[in-house]
């Protein structure tokens, strides 16, 4: 995490004041393991920090998914090449995830290129997952915590 970064567990969160962001490593990426649940995505969001210095907006990126999240079994969900959708700090953003049948635990959002400052900083301040969803031991007990952000590269 960078040095003014909120810590890793603040990407899954709505609050707009939340900095996050991985330090300049090329193909930055973190994932996100969704433990016993399973989702087969339709949509996912994204929401770019919101200092007010308006630079390191995500451009080349790929969301996979995986049910092998330690390995290198990664299918990319989606592809963004020279995106301009966020393009202001706090901007915020749905894309839809077309065609997929499989369910995935793990999730993974891939830096592909530099971002609009020509840096790898991976700079995110929210995500969220849209689609059906399936338990692997649902047993009608109390709500669990579904998610944990496992690695930060």
């Amino acid at each position: 995490m960078g040095r003014v970064s909120k810590p890793k567990d603040y990407l899954i969160n709505r609050d707009p004041e939340i900095v996050c962001y991985v330090n300049g490593t090329e193909y930055n990426w973190f994932s996100i393991d969704f433990k016993d649940t399973s989702i087969r995505p339709t949509n996912y969001t994204l929401r770019h920090e919101a200092s007010p210095s308006n630079e390191g907006h995500l451009r080349n990126w790929q969301l996979q998914g995986s049910n092998d999240g330690d390995g290198d079994l990664w299918d990319t969900l989606i592809n963004h090449e020279n995106d301009e959708s966020l393009n202001e700090p706090d901007a915020t953003k749905t894309w839809t995830i077309p065609n997929i049948t499989t369910f995935y635990q793990h999730f993974r959002l891939r830096m592909t290129g530099v971002t609009s400052s020509q840096r790898w900083y991976l700079c995110c301040s929210g995500f969220e997952i849209y689609g059906e969803i399936r338990r692997k031991d649902d047993d009608g007990g109390a709500t669990k915590k579904m998610h944990t952000l496992i690695k930060i590269v």
